[in-house]
């Protein structure tokens, strides 16, 4: 390969390689976004109040029914929390692919970087 086709590739690489760093990023504040919404769940569970019978003083069927209405909310909320989860595993995998994709970039760019170095060594060799 020559100077000025390794400089090309070189320079390409570099370009892809800001390319992916930069989608990494976008997935990075999508899973922010996603994180800042499952938080907003989480706050409504715990603001949530969990029915004891002492609150009922010993009134079982009425302890039952705020207990059912309390699991139910709780399940409510869960369904709220599995979309965002499932969201955010997506995003992970991107993430993951992308950093793979990123590492055999770097490992390229350091092959055309020593093959830019041999060809300037050879070129002023010549010269000295």
């Amino acid at each position: 390969m020559g100077m000025i086709a390794s400089q090309g590739r070189f320079l390409m690489l570099t370009a892809k390689k800001s390319d992916v760093e930069f989608a990494g990023q976008q997935i990075n504040q999508a899973r922010m976004v996603l994180a800042n919404k499952s938080a907003a769940v989480n706050n409504s569970i715990l603001s949530a109040p969990v029915p004891t019978m002492a609150d009922f003083n010993g009134d079982t069927a009425a302890y039952e029914t705020a207990k059912a209405a309390y699991d139910t909310q709780m399940n409510n909320f869960n369904n709220d929390l599995a979309p965002l989860q499932l969201q955010d595993k997506k995003l992970e995998l991107q993430l993951k692919a992308l950093d793979t994709e990123q590492q055999a970039i770097s490992t390229e760019l350091d092959a055309v970087s020593k093959v830019i170095d041999k060809n300037i060594e050879g070129s002023f060799k010549t010269f000295g």
